[in-house]
């Protein structure tokens, strides 16, 4: 299986678990939003130091997208975060 081919199936699985997150109880958010975080600070421990701060920068611009994604689609009809509109 080629690198690009794994990369799509990766995005893929992650828009699917993203959309069941936001469908379940603010608990259950929660617990995910920690889960992520505590998967995102393994990835960077193991990162070597002079990468950290790329990643770092990569998480913070990440944040800045959800951020904005989020209140762009709330200001739009209170549609669920990661609810696409019908066509």
């Amino acid at each position: 299986m080629s690198s690009r081919l794994r990369g799509q199936l990766k995005r893929r699985n992650w828009q699917r678990t993203s959309l069941r997150v936001w469908s379940q109880t603010s608990a259950q958010r929660e617990q995910a939003k920690k889960l992520l975080e505590a998967e995102r600070n393994d990835l960077r421990v193991a990162l070597a130091p002079e990468h950290r701060a790329q990643f770092d920068a990569n998480v913070k611009q990440l944040e800045q997208r959800v951020a904005k994604r989020a209140n762009k689609e709330f200001k739009a009809g209170n549609r669920a975060a990661g609810a696409r509109p019908r066509a």
